[in-house]
């Protein structure tokens, strides 16, 4: 499938899971905004008013409580997805550990995935971001 914005067809959307709910109609933007156009995004949690709830419920799991679960998930998702979009406007060691991975996938021998990081003015955006 070819969209507007290219090739992409899924994107992993991250942002803070444990806080910055003032940014979460900015994520849920981006989701809609990416969805519009074509691109699937199973991070959909993260733009959810509960994005630990909303997880669990899509998952189809309410007993993957653990970080692990979390991580190991996000890590396939960023894995398969063609695009990583990071919404950084509230700190999360989450999102840092998610942005790395999509980082780092040509040293899985997967490909190179385009980054976009946003965050609003006057945040305190990691150097490692």
């Amino acid at each position: 499938m070819t969209t507007q914005l290219g090739c992409e067809k899924r994107a992993f959307v991250g942002a803070s899971s444990d806080g910055g709910e003032d940014y979460r109609a900015i994520v849920k933007f981006i989701i809609e905004f990416l969805g519009e156009r074509g691109i699937e995004v199973r991070s959909q949690h993260n733009g959810s008013l509960e994005p630990v709830k909303t997880f669990l419920k899509m998952v189809g799991d309410p007993t993957r409580t653990d970080d692990n679960s979390f991580r190991d998930t996000d890590c396939k998702w960023i894995e398969e997805d063609d695009l990583f979009i990071a919404e950084a406007s509230h700190r999360s060691t989450g999102l840092g550990a998610e942005f790395h991975h999509a980082r780092l996938k040509p040293r899985l021998g997967l490909p190179l995935t385009p980054i976009l990081v946003v965050h609003q003015p006057g945040c305190y955006v990691s150097p490692m971001l």
